[in-house]
């Protein structure tokens, strides 16, 4: 059974949000104790607001309440909207609650009667603090592992408020994220988790925030796992190196917004630059494609940075590895998978913005909605080179006709701005084509790589441990699904193909890896067809190879895709694949060599090829290893890296010659 967890937090911020999503996404018991803080400057002191104006300065009042009006806000457009409202992000503790069932109470003070009272009913395992004020002894004895704390530093340096602007005021190059044990003295306990941030050219006070926040809630379940599991290391801090600071005065800011602006200009005379945009570091191949090639260009020496939105995913998310890596990214709040035209506009403003303030020689956009509005502002500012990666389209089974007729308006439209495009393979680049986007000569095909390195030997005791978690029986033939539960993936029809192969093959077992929106439908539907003793469930999880290693064979039966990223992966391990015969898959899929083609939305076709390879072991074995030795020789990351900026530099030369 997972910990019991008290969060103390206040209304109305956003560390509080992300902080319980994140306890909740890892699967611990959670009830959040909220202080009442709706006037977050004021504090509901007479006088308060006059004061802070005059001590913090203007422009800190005025940002904060920018923020609170954004916040509430989105608050109540999740409210009156329900699920139409389509955004991601949860920008506040109450904004979550209308979406996740939260044991919530509501207290005046976390030092209050009150506040104690709860806590010892509660009796929690562990105490989790994100943005409060010092919490009292008694309260803090009352967890049985003790309270834990994240704080934007790396302690002992900066304790105490505002860490981030005395780290950019002294001019450090990279900030601290610091989870560590509570005690009585203010950021003063032991160290459980601690990783550094580097700043970048265009990074400010709030951004900084945005990556610190994101890593650190991610430290947090971290340690919290750690904390359960009993190995969770606790490093004393050195108090000889400990610094204390309190609020920056209006003439602190002042200061370094003069010193920034300054080293900004310099910076964009000095340093050519080249800018990865893509909407969101969730998991999937396009994320993973672009994080290689970021790393693989500042390991090469390029000044190179990632811009992407929230990664707030029930499929996982990668921005926490990017930013682990040490790899310089900026969060940019508004640029969101869904169509929200006044967020739309914004970060569009934002793109522009980023661009100017930098000498930016080539802009590199991933994806239909980031390749849009980054295609857009590079051609405005007339960035010198503009490569975009669609990885896929969206002409068909994402959204209705008419949207999809725009999507291509659009897509032409962009691809006139570019120098160069980049497909996965060569059937991407036709299908492109074939509806008038771009042209021949703009076209150049890359496949998606995939790190073999991820993908190791397993013992047959590591597998064996895992079938047994599964719930598969010894004898039982694994048919897998691994990926993103959304119509667009087809999962439904590799469901609807388990009564006739089960019918045939009792001993069939199918596993479902991954998460998505359709889950809750899919469990319906394979209890109604009355198979589910034999289907297990892996959820979503950051190492797929050992689920890999153990499957008999892959289904991918999806209705659009640009590649097919899975089909490389079972490459790796020398399994059979059926896919359907749509976008890219017959590119590595050649039928009965590497692997087995089916018709899209056709259960009875994934049926009768399932029961073939069951019944034919050789064959599989046959298709598999052919699949491996395709893919090892040209799906590898490795090679699709060294791809990429080969066409940077060719692009470059013909730009300049």
């Amino acid at each position: 059974m997972s910990l019991k967890i008290a969060l103390l937090t206040r209304s109305s911020r956003p560390s509080g949000a992300q902080m319980a999503w994140r306890l909740l996404q890892a699967g611990h018991q959670l009830t959040v104790f909220v202080e009442k803080r709706s006037r977050a400057i004021t504090g509901g002191r007479k006088g308060r607001l006059i004061l802070t104006l005059i001590k913090l300065g203007p422009g800190f009042l005025f940002g904060r309440l920018a923020e609170t009006f954004k916040i509430r806000t989105h608050f109540y457009l999740r409210k009156w909207l329900g699920q139409r409202f389509r955004s991601p992000v949860f920008w506040s503790i109450e904004e979550l609650a209308l979406h996740y069932a939260l044991r919530m109470y509501w207290v005046a003070d976390h030092n209050g009667q009150d506040a104690q009272r709860l806590l010892e009913e509660m009796k929690p395992d562990i105490g989790v603090l994100t943005n409060t004020r010092r919490i009292r002894a008694p309260i803090l004895a009352i967890p049985r592992l003790g309270f834990f704390n994240l704080h934007l530093s790396a302690l002992p340096l900066y304790a105490g408020l505002d860490s981030i602007f005395w780290a950019l005021y002294h001019g450090e190059k990279e900030i601290g994220v610091t989870v560590h044990a509570v005690v009585p003295e203010l950021d003063r306990g032991a160290i459980v988790l601690q990783r550094k941030i580097p700043v970048h050219f265009l990074d400010t006070e709030e951004s900084l925030y945005d990556r610190a926040l994101w890593l650190g809630t991610a430290l947090m379940a971290r340690a919290v796992k750690q904390i359960e599991e009993g190995n969770a290391q606790f490093v004393p801090q050195d108090e000889t190196k400990a610094s204390y600071f309190s609020w920056p005065s209006a003439l602190d800011r002042a200061r370094l917004r003069k010193r920034q602006k300054a080293e900004k200009a310099q910076a964009g005379k000095e340093t050519s630059r080249v800018l990865h945009i893509i909407t969101r570091m969730t998991r999937g191949g396009a994320q993973e494609n672009t994080l290689a090639t970021v790393a693989y260009l500042k390991k090469l020496g390029y000044d190179v940075l990632l811009i992407t939105g929230p990664s707030w995913s029930r499929e996982g998310e990668i921005l926490t590895q990017a930013l682990e890596e040490g790899l310089p990214v900026m969060i940019l709040t508004e640029l969101v998978r869904e169509i929200r035209p006044v967020s739309d506009v914004k970060a569009l403003c934002k793109l522009i913005r980023y661009i100017k303030g930098a000498r930016v020689s080539l802009v590199h956009t991933h994806t239909s909605k980031a390749g849009l509005l980054g295609r857009l502002a590079a051609m405005l500012c007339k960035v010198p080179l503009i490569i975009h990666t669609p990885h896929g389209h969206i002409f068909h089974s994402y959204f209705s006709p008419p949207k999809e007729k725009i999507f291509l308006l659009l897509e032409r439209l962009a691809a006139a701005w570019c120098h160069a495009l980049i497909a996965l393979t060569e059937s991407e680049k036709n299908e492109h084509l074939a509806v008038q986007v771009g042209t021949t000569d703009m076209w150049h095909v890359i496949p998606s790589g995939v790190n073999e390195k991820k993908f190791t030997e397993f013992s047959g005791e590591t597998l064996r441990q895992l079938r047994h978690k599964l719930g598969i029986p010894e004898q039982a033939k694994i048919v897998a699904f691994v990926g993103r539960f959304a119509p667009v993936k087809g999962p439904r029809f590799f469901v609807e193909a388990m009564p006739p192969i089960l019918k045939e093959y009792s001993r069939a077992h199918f596993l479902m890896v991954g998460d998505g929106e359709d889950l809750s439908f899919l469990e319906q539907r394979v209890m109604d067809l009355g198979v589910s003793a034999h289907v297990s469930w892996a959820g979503q999880t950051e190492q797929v190879a050992p689920y890999f290693a153990l499957m008999d064979m892959l289904v991918v039966p999806s209705l659009n895709e640009g590649m097919g990223r899975v089909i490389v992966e079972a490459g790796f391990y020398a399994k059979p694949v059926i896919g359907s015969k749509v976008g890219g898959i017959p590119d590595i899929i050649e039928h009965h060599q590497t692997g087995w083609l089916v018709t899209p939305r056709n259960e009875q076709e994934i049926a009768r090829a399932v029961l073939c390879l069951l019944a034919d072991e050789a064959k599989g074995r046959r298709l598999g290893a052919a699949l491996e030795a395709k893919v090892l020789a040209e799906y590898t990351e490795d090679c699709m890296v060294r791809k990429i900026e080969s066409l940077y530099c060719k692009l470059n030369h013909e730009n300049y010659r």
